[in-house]
This record gives C-alpha cells, structure tokens and sequence, in this order.
C-alpha cells in the first residue's frame, strides 16, 4: 500500500491563537498517561488544543489526520505501524492482517514488545478526527494498546463524538485523561484575549458579557461574531 504522506502532517494552526495553559495542565507528564483525548463537536478547537499540548511538552510525536477509508483494520494497522516508526524513529516490520475479519491484537503485541524492549525516548502518536473509525476490530486493537501500552508512548485522540473505549475504566486507572467540550469552551478571560488579538484593544465589559452570553465561549461562533 503506497501510503499518503500528507495524512501525517499536522494542521496549520488557525489565525489569532490564545494561549490556554489551563487545559494543558491535566495532561501533565506524559509518562505517566497513556491516553490523552479530546471529544468535542467541531469548531471546538481540539485539533488546536492537541498542537499547543505538544508544543509545550516537547515531546517527540507523529501525527496522523484520520478519514473514513481509514476504517479498515488492515488499512489502519499499516498507517499505524508508519505512525510509530515516525514518533519512535525505529524500523518496524511489516504486518498486515490476512483478511478484514482477522483480530489485529497479535500485531499489536508484536509492536508493543518492539517499543518496550527498544524505545529511548517518550513519544505521543495523535489520532486526529478519531470519530471517522469505528471498525470492532480497530478499536479492540486501541482498547489493547492502552491496556497494554509501552512505557513512555503516549497516544492522543482527538473526536467529535465519544468512542466506544472504555474511557471510564482508563480514568479511575488514571490511564487516560480527558478533555470535553465544555472544558474546551473559552472562560471570560480568553475570550477578552480573543478579541484583543482580534483587534479590539479595550473591549467594554458589556460587550464582553454579551458576547460570552451569545456564544457561550464557542470558538467557533466567537470567530463568527467578530467577522
């Protein structure tokens, strides 16, 4: 399968982007989670959020932008295995299931030992627009590589909608952390932030409050309003 090298490239960020250390501090060390994930409608900016966490972490990551031919287990696992070897920098054999009904979890041991015995270094692999899969077999195979994850690899989902992953099994585990769309909504405080870099240097508190009551800290409609 020739792969599409433009499915690894991360997003260009939007114009006018605000800090927001306060949602960067629950993902906290890295080697400590094995699941950093995002759920949100679009226009939540999770794909901005995941760039701003990984820019302060400084870790080595690869990123993948999902679509819907990617719900295809064997498809997947062969995007997934280049995913690896570009957040990890190692050369990983080639597996390919024999047929879509086949299990990937003997794949993923066999890549979970690799990385156990040989990664140096931490790395995050972020699954962005995870919503577009939802093949039993590819998210068995995710289920198994959170369980079972390799010490220092870290993956990161984002999603309009929540998975069918056993999320609150990984949070009680303290696994897994996740951010949803009403942590992603903007306090007062960034959208004045906002609007500042939107050009508008002084905003009136009115004006503050009416626009915070009309989008309710929305990104997207704050984007809309200041148009």
């Amino acid at each position: 399968m020739t792969l599409l090298e433009t499915k690894f490239n991360p997003p260009p960020l939007p114009p006018h982007v605000i800090p927001r250390d306060r949602l960067l501090q629950p993902f906290g060390d890295t080697s400590r989670l094995r699941l950093g994930a995002l759920i949100a409608p679009a226009g939540f900016g999770k794909t901005t959020v995941a760039q701003q966490w990984l820019e302060k972490s400084g870790v080595d990551y690869a990123w993948w932008s999902l679509d819907r031919m990617d719900n295809s287990p064997a498809r997947f696992l062969t995007y997934f295995i280049a995913l690896l070897e570009r957040a990890t920098g190692l050369n990983l054999p080639e597996i390919r299931p024999e047929a879509e009904t086949e299990s990937l979890l003997p794949a993923m041991t066999t890549l979970i030992n690799q990385l156990e015995a040989d990664m140096e270094e931490p790395a995050v692999l972020v699954l962005d627009d995870f919503h577009c899969v939802n093949h039993p077999k590819i998210l068995e195979a995710i289920a198994y590589w959170v369980d079972y994850a390799p010490r220092g690899c870290l993956l990161c989902l984002t999603a309009r909608s929540e998975p069918a992953l056993p999320l609150p099994r990984w949070k009680v585990k303290r696994f897994a952390r996740v951010l949803y769309a009403a942590d992603l909504l903007f306090s007062p405080e960034e959208t004045m932030a906002y609007c500042q870099e939107r050009g508008i240097a002084s905003p009136s508190g009115e004006f503050l409050a009416a626009l915070q009551n009309q989008t309710s800290g929305w990104i997207a409609a704050l984007h809309l309003a200041l148009d």
